[in-house]
């Protein structure tokens, strides 16, 4: 198979990912507003099994994303800040200023929430919330790093990228031992999915930081990212502006991964557009 029928293949998938990240956000947002209740947190008796239909069809997506490589053999791609310096400022920036402005906005009117009031009564959910605090910090200034140039090669923008797996392993054990939801609780299983595709995501990221890529990994998990973010943040986010949710610390924080869907998006394109054969060793 050339390289030129593997990329209108991939690109047939990234299409599929895209399409099938509207429909799923769309989908959960017809399903929270119909049977979720803000004023307790619960959901309607009898819409369990829509609810896991959600989630079951949701995973499946994701596996059909998988199979994309067993079509893209052996291949290798530009990074972005390879690629285009014009496109990599504007992502790089624009996330950077996404993580900055999460973590200010958490820390000027949720303070308290953060620091001292123990709505969660598990202390691995505290110190895992307060270490990812810290931890978006990093991830921004790897983002802004991202946006200039002359760091491109750099061995501390290489140290940084470490800290986008930490912060998103930190915020996927503070969601699943946080008490305040039951573990079969539709927000928090979504949730969960999503944060793990950012964790593999960031995987292939430091991965590609560290000159050792993985090529087809880093382009898999970009398509899965690109499903399972918009499907659980977006509809939370819109339900929430128009009062049908409570807008709390959680929320907030978690508005976080539109930055890592920003990068996944501009990612997959990048690297179908300058995708080439690989000459070196086998990818995995």
């Amino acid at each position: 198979m050339n390289i030129k029928t593997k990329k209108n293949i991939l690109a047939v998938y990234t299409a599929a990912a895209f399409a099938l990240g509207i429909v799923f956000s769309v989908w959960r947002t017809i399903l929270l507003k119909q049977n979720y209740d803000p004023y307790d947190g619960t959901f309607e008796i009898g819409s369990g099994d829509i609810l896991q239909t959600f989630e079951y069809l949701l995973l499946l997506a994701c596996l059909i994303m998988i199979t994309a490589a067993f079509f893209a053999g052996n291949i290798s791609f530009k990074r972005l800040n390879d690629s285009d310096s014009g496109a990599s400022v504007y992502i790089g920036v624009s996330c950077g200023i996404i993580f900055t402005a999460t973590a200010v906005f958490s820390l000027f009117y949720y303070f308290d929430d953060l620091f001292f009031k123990t709505r969660t009564n598990t202390a691995v959910t505290k110190i895992c919330t307060i270490l990812a605090f810290f931890l978006i910090f990093f991830v921004a200034l790897y983002f802004f790093m991202f946006a200039m140039p002359g760091y491109n090669k750099k061995k501390i923008k290489t140290a940084f990228s470490l800290f986008l797996p930490l912060f998103a392993l930190t915020c996927m054990i503070s969601s699943y031992f946080n008490s305040d939801f039951t573990y079969n609780d539709f927000n928090r299983i979504t949730c969960h999915i999503s944060l793990l595709s950012i964790l593999f995501f960031s995987l292939s990221e430091a991965r590609l930081a560290l000159g050792r890529p993985a090529y087809k990994f880093n382009f898999i998990t970009s398509l899965v990212c690109i499903i399972c973010i918009p499907s659980y943040i977006l509809p939370v986010v819109v339900l929430s502006s128009f009062w049908e949710m409570n807008f709390t610390f959680t929320l907030l924080f978690e508005m976080s991964q539109i930055a890592f869907l920003i990068y996944a998006v501009a990612s997959a394109v990048t690297s179908l557009k300058s995708m080439t054969e690989a000459k070196t060793e086998k990818q995995i």
